[in-house]
């Protein structure tokens, strides 16, 4: 199965916060495992505001994320942005939220969530 993780859930992930559940999805070697670049992006602003603190360098954590064996990051292409006028206005705000559904669709993956408008939406399947 493919995977595609929210930023929260990602921020839960490098905190050792998910249920034994998550972790096993992430963990199993059959699932790929993806995250949209525009997540990094999402957590230097976090950060940046400080609405979150790292335990190490922003830009440690961030090559962390990006190196990590198990993550494969999806940048955002123009396939992916195209996607987002599809998604329509009324469900989804968030930019960044638009942009992780949107690299869900595109890779036929589930998108591992606890966002209620997106898991509301039906845009995606969600886990």
């Amino acid at each position: 199965m493919k995977i595609v993780l929210d930023t929260h859930i990602l921020l839960r992930a490098a905190a050792d916060q998910l249920s034994e559940a998550r972790k096993e999805l992430l963990e199993d070697p059959r699932h790929e495992i993806f995250v949209s670049a525009i997540s990094l992006w999402e957590i230097t602003k976090l950060y940046e505001l400080k609405r979150i603190r790292l335990e190490e360098d922003l830009e440690k954590f961030l090559m962390t994320i990006e190196n990590h064996p198990r993550f494969t990051l999806v940048p955002l292409t123009t396939t992916v942005l195209a996607e987002i006028p599809r998604l329509g206005e009324k469900t989804i705000k968030d930019p960044a939220d638009q942009m992780i559904v949107a690299v869900a669709r595109k890779l036929e993956a589930r998108l591992m969530t606890d966002d209620k408008p997106i898991r509301k939406s039906g845009l995606v399947k969600t886990i």
